[in-house]
């Protein structure tokens, strides 16, 4: 049998592994990067291209130059429906997980101010909200893992340390028995070892487990922008802007091992199952501008450029963790000295007498968009814009002395790189019906592949649309798409191969904008 006390741990060889939690901070920095380009639903119909476009509430945000274009005001809003979803396939099992929902990801208000001056033809003011993530998502991957479970991990990144001194999840392991300190070699160095982890007696002693995992996101990040715009000759438009930008970001993740067999102990089931669950909650507060101008050298024609500063947000995040293990009468160390039978919970909760809050300031990088306008006279118009932005730029600074976050942006340095996104589309008149067709291409934010997986994302989407004198009316049909990989935890390759999920992702919008002009 299987116990603590059989294992010979001196030749085991020390590790460095990341953190696990319910989202990295490297991750989280960017998520709240990668933002898209909402608007309209003519805009979102035509592939999000605006920057050298006019005469959408949409240029508040994007390129403020654009308001100079509207001769009149309008008041508008658009909701929609939205439907995420998901196949992860983890060691040959795959499942389709989706979530649906229905929100408001933009409306704004335009009051436009005719200038009696003969140089400034006109003026705009435009107050508007635009979503910039959408976070609602549920993902479910579950196989049966031939090399490792989650306590190598605790085990392995636990070795060293005293179990006083754990990190929080590791403790919660070793206060729910999963880990347990052994052995002190002679160089006075503590190790660990997992009950259900590998046999280091006989490294070929490998447990098949059943692992499962349920990831729950909501909220969204926004954008609330108060910017002006205006027309100098018809010719050159100008324009700037102030944007609010808010984060409410909530993550769920139950993890559970199961199942456990181990080929050369068939017999050997000490453990029936465990359960991990995070909770993470994220808020956020940042203030960024918007400069831009748009040039009309000719009526076919317009260029555009416009730049969003970088955004600094103040950040709060709640987090807490649970572990529990559900044992059948399992001799723990081999001498009938502890038995272990049913279930043992320990909670950061339990630790911290609540959860685990803190405070610090993250900083997204700017991002700088160029494109062309082409007009065909009252047939339609042709769109193009080229998007750059530094992901590697995001950065952490803490609110508390004596916190830094050196490594971490270190870590997101090392991990990401400048990127180019590409936006597309146009747009067909007949009368007072409008149809549109569009195309957006993010592209791969990392150094690197990681998994061999690239993190690109794809979009494609159609829109039609009616303009009355007073009234007009959009709908557009938008679905993204792109793969990823997620690690349930990590592990060296020379010690054991790290698992990964293999996700494909795709997102459904149907959106619908109203509009009234006066």
């Amino acid at each position: 049998m299987k116990n603590l006390g059989g294992f010979l741990l001196s030749g085991i060889a020390l590790f460095s592994l990341g953190n696990i939690q319910a989202q990295s901070l490297e991750e989280t920095a960017l998520l709240f990067s990668r933002t898209t380009n909402g608007g309209s639903a003519r805009v979102m119909g035509m592939g999000g291209t605006q920057v050298s476009l006019g005469g959408d509430f949409s240029s508040a945000s994007s390129n403020p130059a654009g308001l100079g274009r509207f001769n009149r005001s309008e008041v508008s809003i658009s909701p929609g429906f939205f439907l995420q979803n998901n196949i992860s396939k983890y060691f040959g099992d795959s499942i389709n997980t989706s979530k649906s929902r229905l929100a408001i990801p933009s409306l704004g208000i335009v009051i436009h101010n005719k200038k009696g001056d003969d140089a400034l033809i006109r003026g705009t003011f435009a107050f508007t909200l635009t979503r910039l993530n959408d976070f609602n998502a549920t993902k479910t991957y579950k196989g049966y893992n031939p090399n490792n479970s989650i306590t190598d991990y605790f085990a392995i990144d636990s070795d060293g340390t005293t179990p006083n001194n754990l990190p929080d999840l590791n403790y919660l392991a070793f206060d729910t028995y999963l880990i347990d300190s052994l052995y002190i070699a002679q160089d006075n160095f503590l190790y660990y070892i997992a009950p259900v982890g590998i046999n280091f007696n006989d490294p070929t002693d490998v447990p098949d487990v059943l692992q499962r995992e349920t990831i729950k996101t909501s909220g969204a990040q926004n954008q609330w922008s108060l910017a002006y715009g205006a027309n100098l000759n018809d010719m050159f438009y100008f324009g700037a802007g102030l944007n609010v930008r808010t984060i409410n970001y909530k993550s769920n993740k139950v993890y559970t091992e199961s199942d456990f067999y181990f080929s050369k102990s068939p017999s050997y089931n000490p453990l029936n199952i465990l359960t991990l669950e995070e909770n993470l909650a994220l808020t956020g507060t940042g203030l960024s501008g918007t400069l831009g101008f748009i040039f009309r050298p000719a009526d076919f024609i317009q260029v555009g450029l416009s730049y969003i500063t970088p955004t600094t947000y103040s950040m709060k995040d709640t987090y807490s963790a649970s572990i529990t293990s559900d044992w059948s009468n399992f001799d723990y160390y081999g001498d009938n000295s502890t038995i272990l039978n049913g279930t043992y919970s320990s909670s950061t909760d339990d630790l911290y007498n609540g959860p685990i809050r803190s405070k610090y300031n993250l900083k997204t990088p700017g991002k700088l968009t160029g494109g062309a306008t082409f007009f065909f006279g009252k047939v339609g118009l042709a769109s193009l814009e080229l998007e750059t932005t530094n992901y590697a730029g995001a950065q952490y600074r803490s609110q508390v002395s004596g916190i830094d976050y050196n490594d971490e942006n270190s870590q997101i340095g090392n991990l990401y790189k400048s990127a180019i996104n590409l936006r597309m589309g146009g747009e067909f008149r007949l009368n007072i019906f409008r149809f549109r067709a569009g195309l957006g291409y993010q592209s791969n934010p990392y150094q690197t592949k990681p998994d061999n997986i690239s993190r690109a994302l794809t979009n494609l989407s159609v829109g039609a649309g009616i303009r009355k004198q007073k009234f007009y009316a959009d709908v557009a049909l938008s679905f993204t798409m792109g793969k990823n990989s997620y690690n349930p935890y990590t592990l060296p390759n020379d010690y054991s191969p790290t698992p990964f999920v293999k996700q494909t992702n795709t997102s459904t919008g149907l959106m619908f904008t109203v509009g009234y002009n006066f």
